[in-house]
Formats: structure tokens, C-alpha cells, sequence
């Protein structure tokens, strides 16, 4: 056996990678999809129509492609958009679409409900996760309270890894990572339910996925599975994890190293060997025994783009079906020619609430500063740098709470803009090592996948891979100081408008 396989679905997009054993990609498999919302702060996906169907289109294609015999994959691993909130009857059936993370804002009632009994300053520095809006025990009250029929005949409450695992293996598994977002169920201290919050919230323990390491085998290909992808039945698989785990692994990332994800959300998180307790950031356990990942997350960051290319970019749209010049490309470009600040253009990324460090799902985008000045370039510009503006907020928290960070492994789909990267250490300040298309989230499970198998010993390998192709980016001081003063108007932004946010947010919501 000489390659693993690993599978990731994501917000927009479900991808594969085909590796050897040291971890170089054969082949990748992208098929993309998008997100249904049904009302106001809702996000959904349907987990048959998308999670299911393209876990079989990914991994057909990818060994039709290759052409590498099904016997030769060593093991699979599958990570998710994480964490999820996905009720399945008794045959394992999904009884409605999956509640999706942070960008589905609809049970913010039961958050503060849950925080008032079980919250973080309830707790003190325990271990226990923090509750947010997109925590599934607040999914699970919310589903209770408005689908009471549906919630009779759930037998299980999986995340999106946990429905990929159970396709290829008829098995309900969880990461202890994964369970972090289980909140406020996961006693992470003791990495079990807790079966006193879960009954009252409604439910019992029985109908959460068993725990497990994320590199652990849990199962193999079953009949079923081996028709829908293709994959050799026996074939070990692995309990898998979220895909912000994923990818921090695929970059090799190690205690005492930061890693930036340029995603559909941001991520800016270090890996430790002790945990940070801190209620404005955000902890889970690392896929890798003995460590732990502390950071923060920007909800929506390279959704935002896809927004702008897709409401406003119908020139650069035409000329990419026409000429095949990349959009996001085209509009990078024009990016460019702005000067530092957009002219006094600042945007807030707050397109569907926010997570870190500021926990608000009410909060909403704008765009402060428009004069008849501005052209398109101005504002996506200025959407390149509100993003900046959110992670250079969630690095001064980090810091503030402990944690140093002297610069940035940088990985995901956004590094391939010079622009966006150049705008990043420029505000923040951080010299950056841009990692080359790596493998990203598949490639890390298929990585955990080869370390639960015992191909791999450490992470040597991936460390190996980083050197290949990295690029160092560094900050443009004189434009760090330009950024400052933005930066100050940005954070006072929100201080200022938060509550007609939340009055805006609540009209909406009635409208809707």
C-alpha cells in the first residue's frame, strides 16, 4: 500500500487529495457547491445533496483520474466546515439540512440562555469550552424549542465529519478537537459528555457521536461505501476532524508556530502545548496528542470576496469565461493600484455576526467613508483590509491573553493573492511565510490518516513540505503605520454602531 486519501467539505466547496507516503499530492479532486438560507442569520447544507454525494464524486474522481488501484490506499480521512449541528433518525437518516458554524446566527437566544447557566464565567479557568452562537448544544435548544416533532425522532446529533465517517463506515465518531464546538456538552477536562448538561438541555449522551483521537481507526469501507466511492472495502478509516484542523495540520504547524487561514473564514491560530484560557479566543484541542490550538476566527473572510466578485465583479467574470483570466486575479489588480487605506474606505467584516473576539451575532458588515471618489477598486480594496483589520483585532487578543507571535505561517486558497497577503503583514505588522498550494485541509487528513495507520511517526514530513516553494512576505513598516490609524477608526466603528446593529439585525429578522 503506497497512498492515502483524504476528503474535506467545506463552505463552498468539497476537495481531495490523493498523497504518497511522503506526502507529496498525486492527484486533487474540487467540486464546488454552495449554501442555502432559508431566513435571516440561517445557513444551511444538505448533507445527502452535498456532503454525501460529493464525498463519492471526490473519491471517484480522484482514483479515476490517478488510476491508482483501490487496494493501494493505505487509509481515509475525512474533515468537515465544523461544527455543524446535523439530526439523524433512527435509521441514520438526516430528518432536516445542517445547521451550519458561525455564519448561521439564528440561536443566539440560546446562547445567552446556556451562557446564564453554564458559561464561561461560570466556570472559571476550567477547561470547559466556551459557549458561542455557533456551539451545537445552542443548535440542539433552538432545534428543540422550534421543531419539536423533528427533535422527537432525532437519534443522533452529528457534524459534518461525523456524517462523512458514518457514510464510509456506519459509525458515529467525534474528535476530541471536533468536540470542542459540542459545547456546552464536551467536559474537556475529562474528554467525555457531560451527562448532567446534556439532560438538561434535553437530550442524552447516547445521541452524540462516540469520542475518539482524530488519527484513531474506527472503522472500514463498508459495501455500501466501497460502491459509493469506489474505495476498496476494508480499507481503514479514521475518526477524522473539523477543516480548520485539518489544514493548521497540513502546514506542519508545531508548538510555539501561529498559523493564518486564508478561507471562507479567517483563522489566526497558535499551537501550544498548555491551553489559553481566555474568553474572547477560542481553544480546541490539536488533532496531535499533547497539544492544544488557541486563536481566533473572522466568520466571514474569503466569503466576503466571493460576495464582491460575484454581486460586482461581472467584467472580471466575462473576461475569466472568455480568456480564462482569473476574476479574483483581475480585481487583486486593481486592488493594487489603491493607495493604504482605500482612500478613507474602512469596511467591518461582520457579513454573518462575528465570532472572535467580539462573540456577536448581530453585529453586521459596513462600509464607512464612501465619497463619490471611490470607485470598485476603493471598496475591494477596503474589503482586503477590513478582513486584515478583524485578524490584526484577533492577534492583539492572543497576545494580550499570553501568547506570542512573532510572525505567521500562511496557508489557504487567499495566498495565492500577493495583494491580499502584502495587505495582511502590512496591517498586522507580521512577516509571514506564504506556504505553496499545499495539500490544505484533505492533505491533513490524509496525513492523521497515515499517522493513525502508523506510516508516519511525527511530523517530520510535513515539515519537510514546507520548505518547498514558501515564499516570505514581509510588512512595509511606513505602511504599518498608515493601517494604525485606520485601524483605530475601525475598532471604534463597532463601539459606536453596535447597538444599531442589533436593532437593524432584529427588524430583519421580523421582516423575514
Amino acid at each position: 500500500m503506497k497512498y492515502l486519501l483524504g476528503v474535506d467539505v467545506g463552505t463552498q466547496g468539497s476537495k481531495g487529495v490523493i498523497t504518497d507516503h511522503s506526502c507529496d499530492i498525486i492527484v486533487s479532486e474540487y467540486c464546488p457547491h454552495g449554501v442555502t438560507h432559508p431566513g435571516p442569520g440561517m445557513a444551511e447544507h444538505n448533507a445527502m445533496e452535498i456532503w454525501q454525494r460529493e464525498l463519492g464524486i471526490i473519491c471517484r474522481g480522484l482514483l479515476s483520474r490517478s488510476g491508482i488501484d483501490p487496494g493501494d490506499i493505505s487509509a481515509v480521512g475525512c474533515s468537515a466546515l465544523s461544527p455543524c449541528m446535523l439530526p439523524l433518525d433512527k435509521n441514520g437518516v438526516p430528518l432536516r439540512n445542517a445547521i451550519l458554524y458561525a455564519i448561521d446566527t439564528r440561536s443566539g437566544a440560546e446562547a445567552f440562555e446556556l451562557n446564564e447557566l453554564f458559561g464561561f464565567a461560570k466556570n472559571g479557568v476550567s477547561n470547559r469550552p466556551i459557549i458561542s452562537v455557533q456551539s451545537v448544544g445552542t443548535r440542539i435548544l433552538w432545534y428543540k424549542k422550534n421543531e419539536p416533532y423533528l427533535f422527537k425522532q432525532t437519534k443522533m446529533f452529528a457534524t459534518a465529519s461525523t456524517w462523512l465517517t458514518y457514510c464510509l463506515t456506519g459509525k458515529f465518531a467525534l474528535g476530541y478537537c471536533d468536540a470542542y464546538g459540542y459545547a456546552p456538552m464536551f467536559d474537556a477536562e475529562n474528554k467525555c459528555w457531560d451527562e448532567d448538561i446534556c439532560r438538561a438541555i434535553g437530550i442524552s449522551a447516547s445521541q452524540l457521536p462516540e469520542l475518539y483521537p482524530a488519527y484513531q481507526v474506527i472503522g472500514e469501507i463498508t459495501a455500501d461505501a466501497a460502491k459509493l466511492t469506489n474505495l476498496k472495502e476494508g480499507t481503514p478509516v479514521i475518526t477524522g476532524t473539523g477543516d480548520f484542523a485539518a489544514e493548521l495540520i497540513s502546514t506542519g504547524a508545531t508548538d510555539g508556530d501561529t498559523c493564518l487561514v486564508y478561507g471562507s473564514t479567517l483563522l489566526v491560530e497558535s499551537v501550544t502545548s498548555k491551553p489559553v484560557f481566555d474568553e474572547k479566543l477560542a481553544l480546541a484541542y490539536h488533532p496531535m496528542d499533547g497539544l492544544y490550538i488557541n486563536g481566533g476566527t473572522t466568520s466571514t473572510s474569503a466569503s466576503i470576496t466571493k460576495w464582491f466578485r460575484d454581486q460586482f465583479g461581472y467584467e472580471e467574470l466575462v473576461a475569466e469565461k472568455n480568456t480564462r483570466v482569473n476574476a479574483y486575479g483581475a480585481l487583486d489588480r486593481l486592488a493594487a493600484n489603491i493607495i493604504p487605506g482605500s482612500e478613507g474606505l474602512i469596511l467591518l467584516p461582520y457579513f454573518a455576526g462575528e465570532r472572535t473576539p467580539v462573540y456577536d451575532e448581530k453585529a453586521r458588515g459596513m462600509l464607512f467613508g464612501l465619497s463619490l471618489r471611490h470607485t470598485k477598486a476603493h471598496v475591494y480594496k477596503s474589503v482586503l483590509e477590513g478582513i486584515a483589520y478583524s485578524c490584526k483585532h484577533n492577534i492583539e487578543t492572543m497576545i494580550n491573553a499570553g501568547l506570542k507571535i512573532d510572525s505567521l505561517l500562511s496557508t489557504g486558497g487567499g495566498v495565492k493573492s500577493k495583494t491580499w497577503v502584502q495587505i495582511m503583514s502590512d496591517v498586522t505588522g507580521r512577516k509571514q511565510l506564504c506556504l505553496p498550494e499545499v495539500s490544505g485541509s484533505p492533505g491533513g487528513c490524509a496525513f492523521l490518516a497515515g499517522y493513525g495507520v502508523g506510516v508516519y511517526k511525527d511530523m517530520q514530513p510535513l515539515l519537510d513540505q514546507r520548505i518547498k516553494g514558501s515564499r516570505v512576505v514581509l510588512p512595509d513598516i511606513n505602511k504599518t503605520q498608515i493601517y494604525q490609524q485606520y485601524y483605530e477608526i475601525y475598532r471604534e466603528l463597532y463601539k459606536n454602531t453596535k447597538e444599531q446593529m442589533h436593532k437593524i439585525s432584529e427588524i430583519r429578522a421580523y421582516d423575514g
